[in-house]
């Protein structure tokens, strides 16, 4: 007998699947709560606000790394991933739209926290950087952030992100879920560090089944 689906018993996808997925179809996780550091803002990704809120985001991840003995040098690059607001009750065309133009687009920016950093390790890094810029508050702050069941898929090239997003979209649609969340981006390869037609980014969202 054919037992139910890995997803509908709701324990975790395993952390390599999260972090795989494919060109040709939509596939089904369920994600686990995760602790990142965050920045928020809004606008284009191209525009010069959001360059500068990764860079503040990439200086705190190095600063907690620093702080804790589990860091290593020559460590790898941290992933950078975006949170985008999705417009309420939009059609996908509208959502497509909205991420395309990305004109009054609310974003996070994360980087996730490993297990090993506590709270205040990272409270540390985040009053360090704020005490630097001289700043009365700080931009960066920590967040969980609980997706549970989700559909995700690989976008390959930058160009190629409008259509990804509508093969998403579409996919929770025909198969009688509903969405219950933001669209959430995984950069696994960064068009600002590589030619845009390498870039490689997850698009996820939250979904229910009923």
């Amino acid at each position: 007998m054919i037992g139910p689906p890995p997803w509908a018993t709701g324990r975790p996808s395993p952390p390599l699947e999260l972090w795989h997925a494919s060109t040709d179809h939509p596939v089904i996780v369920v994600v686990p709560e995760r602790r990142f550091l965050a920045i928020g803002g809004a606008g284009h990704p191209g525009a010069l606000e959001f360059s500068v809120a990764t860079s503040m985001l990439r200086n705190a991840a190095d600063r907690v790394r620093t702080g804790t003995r589990r860091a290593r040098f020559g460590s790898p690059r941290p992933v950078v991933e975006v949170i985008w607001s999705i417009p309420t009750n939009a059609t996908i065309d509208e959502i497509v739209e909205s991420f395309t133009n990305h004109r009054s687009h609310r974003w996070f920016q994360l980087i996730e926290l490993s297990v090993g950093v506590d709270d205040a390790t990272a409270a540390a890094s985040i009053e360090e950087g704020r005490r630097q810029a001289g700043r009365a508050e700080p931009l960066v702050r920590v967040m969980s952030l609980i997706e549970g069941l989700a559909v995700q898929i690989l976008s390959t090239g930058g160009h190629g992100e409008a259509q990804t997003i509508k093969d998403l979209f579409r996919f929770v649609s025909e198969s009688g879920f509903r969405i219950r969340g933001d669209l959430h981006q995984v950069v696994l390869v960064d068009p600002d560090v590589v030619p845009r037609e390498r870039s490689r980014s997850i698009f996820r969202v939250p979904i229910d089944t009923a």
